[in-house]
């Protein structure tokens, strides 16, 4: 089964898809807001390569994700709001562009995240990317979850 998944998708999204789990919502990362994994999944199927590249290197290298990755996961969480006769890939140019097509008795609930707030999305998936990035690794480096958009919680 792993095998027809794998020639399905092909190299590049198959090693994308467990960081792509990551970033539309896992136990650790949580979920995006009004969007699900079916129609998630289908905006990675059609995801440009550099896009996919980002995703698949989420957990890679060093504690922040690399501008690179921000970018292509940012341009990947904008297509999962975009109305689908638009491409606009930053955040704060989408959340402009949906506000002005509020109707008076909508709220900006309706909007999707707000730049930081994808942002830290985009940091707590990079933390469990690099955890599941080191699941082979007898001694693993541990990333500081409170500098990637995770909070300490107070008892």
């Amino acid at each position: 089964m792993l095998k027809l998944i794998y020639e399905k998708l092909g190299p590049e999204k198959s090693a994308a898809l467990i960081n792509w789990h990551s970033l539309t919502g896992c136990n650790t990362t949580g979920h995006i807001q009004q969007k699900g994994k079916r129609g998630s999944f289908t905006a990675f199927l059609d995801a440009r390569p550099a896009v996919v590249a980002a995703i698949a290197d989420l957990g890679v290298g060093g504690a922040e994700p690399s501008a690179e990755v921000v970018q292509g996961c940012e341009e990947f969480l904008c297509a999962l709001f975009c109305p689908k006769y638009l491409h606009i890939t930053q955040a704060n140019a989408l959340r402009w562009h949906l506000f002005k097509l509020l109707k008076p008795d909508q709220a900006v609930d309706k909007l999707p995240p707000t730049p930081g707030a994808w942002l830290e999305h985009i940091q707590r998936a990079q933390l469990q990317a690099n955890i599941w990035f080191q699941d082979l690794v007898l001694h693993p480096t541990t990333l500081d979850p409170l500098t990637l958009g995770c909070m300490a919680e107070r008892q």
